[in-house]
């Protein structure tokens, strides 16, 4: 492989890579299950009560803002039923796991509820 090119790969994946790493949102799938699923679905799509998580109208809301915004709406809105009841690592591995999904490549730096970032922009 051209070295040039092979630089180029590695910086264009670098530039796409956040703020959480592949083993949190491991964690957070599981996380997810318990305490996601029954409200937006198995697969992220909204059922019930939840809207979906994945997708157009989440990638819309979420795309170029804080992941600070999102992690605090999160952990004080949710679950709906005992807002707040998580563990911060718990949340932030649910919000790794939703962030993959969304395409978001998993980086080196665990996601924190101190995190700086911006989401980018999410597949719809």
């Amino acid at each position: 492989m051209d070295p040039l090119f092979a630089l180029l790969v590695l910086v264009a994946g670098a530039a796409r890579a956040q703020g959480f790493t592949h083993a949190q949102a491991e964690a957070g799938k599981q996380a997810y299950a318990e305490n996601c699923a029954s409200c937006h679905g198995d697969a992220l799509e909204g059922v019930r009560y939840g809207p979906p998580l994945k997708g157009g109208a989440f990638a819309e809301q979420w795309s170029g803002k804080p992941i600070l915004d999102l992690y605090e709406y999160t952990s004080t809105k949710m679950p709906e039923e005992n807002p707040g009841a998580l563990a911060p690592d718990v949340y932030a591995a649910t919000l790794a796991y939703i962030l993959q999904q969304n395409g978001v490549l998993a980086g080196q730096q665990p996601l924190t509820a101190t995190a700086t970032w911006v989401v980018p922009t999410l597949r719809p």
